[in-house]
């Protein structure tokens, strides 16, 4: 038990002492984080996207009238 209050009271004592090196470690952490789990939702919704555009153009059925005859009627 002793020895975790030495941990504790060491890394709050390098906390304090580097407190602007610890909060920029802290900030590109966050930064990353977000960074790395936008790109996921990105991937995945533009995956959504186009398998509902595909499915959507799937289902349309295209009739066109045949214009140019070739021999007798």
């Amino acid at each position: 038990m002793i020895k975790g209050d030495i941990f504790f009271n060491l890394s709050v004592r390098s906390v304090r002492l580097n407190f602007l090196r610890s909060m920029l470690a802290a900030i590109g952490i966050v930064i990353g984080v977000v960074a790395i789990s936008s790109m996921g939702m990105l991937g995945t919704n533009m995956q959504l996207e186009v398998k509902e555009q595909l499915s959507a153009t799937a289902n349309t059925i295209v009739i066109s009238s045949d214009t140019v005859r070739m021999g007798p009627p």
